[in-house]
């Protein structure tokens, strides 16, 4: 079943809590397919591609933009502030795509991670144990009902 948490961080203007330290939180990381839908940030990439180029391939892109583990461990690690961004990922990767409505991508996807204009984050998933961890990780967790 999938179950949905809402993350405010804590009492900070800013959003205390990073992409980092949510993706800290799942143990098998490695054994998902990831997708990223949507990214708008403010970045320092490595390499020769700016954080407006993989914004503009990302959010133009028909389908699913695939990230293996390591590329989302390094590009969370690459954001200074994230405004919106939405990454989906399952073991299955036929289901790395996008969906005609987010009810749809909630529980046909292993995980959703949803930043919401810089401001909370919002994660489905079905995976028990990394909602666990993200309840004792981090600061402003609650449970909300899904679309």
């Amino acid at each position: 079943m999938t179950r949905s948490i809402k993350i405010n961080g804590d009492d900070s203007s800013i959003l205390s809590v990073s992409l980092t330290d949510i993706l800290n939180c799942l143990e098998d990381g490695e054994k998902i397919e990831w997708g990223m839908l949507w990214l708008e940030a403010v970045g320092e990439l490595d390499g020769e591609r700016s954080i407006v180029d993989l914004e503009q391939e990302i959010n133009k892109s028909e389908k699913a933009t695939m990230m293996t583990w390591k590329e989302l461990i390094e590009l969370s690690s690459q954001i200074i502030q994230g405004i919106n961004l939405l990454i989906i990922g399952d073991r299955l990767r036929v289901k790395i795509k996008k969906y005609l409505t987010d009810k749809e991508m909630y529980s046909g996807c292993d995980y959703t991670i949803e930043l919401i204009d810089s401001s909370y984050w919002i994660i489905h998933s079905k995976n028990e144990t990394f909602l666990e961890n993200v309840f004792k990780e981090l600061k402003g967790v609650e449970y909300i009902n899904p679309l």
